[in-house]
C-alpha cells in the first residue's frame, strides 16, 4: 500500500511539473474568409472551440479576397508580427506555395497548410522537411473519395424510401 501511494505522490509531483511550467502554444490562422462564410465560419468556430479546449492561443487574420498576390501579405503580417507565432496555418492559395513556404523560411516560423493540395507535378523536395526545415506539412480533404461516400450514401437512402423505383443518376467532374 505504501508503495503505491508512493508512485502515486511521485506521479502526481511529476505532472504537476510538467504541466506548471508549460506555457500556451500560439498558433495564427490566415484565412480567406471570415465568420460569415459557411465553410470558414466553420472551420474558424471548430479552430476556436479545439484552441481553448487544448489551451492555445489562437489568432485568425482574414484575406478577404481572393487575389493571390495580396494573399500572401496577410501571411508576412503572421508572421512578423511583435507576439510572433510559434506557428502559422492557411491553405496554399492560387499557386503560392513556393512564396508561403519562403516567408516561411526568412522569419524562423514552422507552417502548417490545410484544406489544400500540392499538385502532383509540383510535389518535390520544396516540400519536404530536409530542405525547408519549417514546412510542417499539409493535410486535405480526398474530395472524390468523399463524393464516392456521399453518392453510396445517397443511392442507400433512396432506395430506402422507394425500394422499387429506378435511380437515375448523373455524374460531374469539375
Amino acid at each position: 500500500m505504501k508503495i503505491k501511494l508512493f508512485y502515486f505522490i511521485l506521479f502526481y509531483i511529476f505532472l504537476t511539473n510538467i504541466y506548471a511550467h508549460t506555457k500556451p502554444i500560439n498558433i495564427t490562422i490566415v484565412s480567406p474568409n471570415n465568420d460569415g462564410n459557411d465553410f470558414w465560419g466553420m472551420v474558424h468556430k471548430i479552430a476556436r472551440a479545439s484552441a481553448k479546449d487544448l489551451n492555445i492561443n489562437l489568432k485568425i487574420i482574414y484575406t478577404h479576397n481572393s487575389n493571390n498576390f495580396t494573399y500572401l501579405d496577410p501571411f508576412e503580417k503572421a508572421f512578423k508580427t511583435k507576439d510572433k507565432p510559434d506557428v502559422v496555418m492557411g491553405i496554399f492559395f492560387k499557386s503560392i506555395e513556393n512564396e508561403t513556404l519562403n516567408l516561411s523560411k526568412k522569419y524562423d516560423t514552422p507552417v502548417f497548410m490545410f484544406n489544400s493540395i500540392i499538385p502532383k507535378k509540383e510535389r518535390n523536395d520544396t516540400f519536404s522537411r530536409e530542405k525547408n526545415k519549417n514546412f510542417i506539412g499539409y493535410m486535405h480533404p480526398d474530395e472524390e473519395y468523399a463524393g464516392y461516400v456521399l453518392g453510396k450514401h445517397l443511392i442507400k437512402v433512396q432506395k430506402n424510401k422507394n425500394p422499387n423505383k429506378k435511380i437515375n443518376l448523373i455524374g460531374m467532374v469539375t
